[in-house]
């Protein structure tokens, strides 16, 4: 996959907040609520998904190849730009933050 995004950018790790409380999930989608702020987000069927994958294991670079393995995508459409910036949101709005562990990591290489 070639991406004019930055190496760091890709191989971020993230975590979901451990604050949030997340109901009524269904293929369809999921609801997520941050008790920090009082804010409810709904996600459709490929936010639940990503947002599954913020597991503090995967990178930005493997969500996007599983997206890309998990649906039909249309010939030409390019998906990181639409992850990197549901991840920016997610992030702004606190419901994920980067794993530690991944700096730690970086730290150490």
């Amino acid at each position: 996959m070639e991406s004019t995004h930055s190496d760091d950018v890709l191989t971020a790790i993230y975590i979901q907040n451990p604050a949030i409380v997340v109901r009524e999930e269904t293929e369809d989608g999921i609801m997520l609520f941050n008790p920090e702020n009082g804010n409810v987000k709904v996600l459709n069927t490929t936010g639940r998904i990503i947002w599954n994958l913020y597991d503090g294991k995967l990178c930005l670079y493997d969500i996007v190849n599983h997206i890309n393995d998990s649906f039909i995508i249309p010939k030409g459409k390019k998906i990181i730009t639409d992850v990197l910036s549901f991840t920016n949101t997610m992030v702004d709005e606190n419901y994920i933050c980067l794993s530690t562990i991944n700096s730690d990591i970086k730290d150490t290489v």
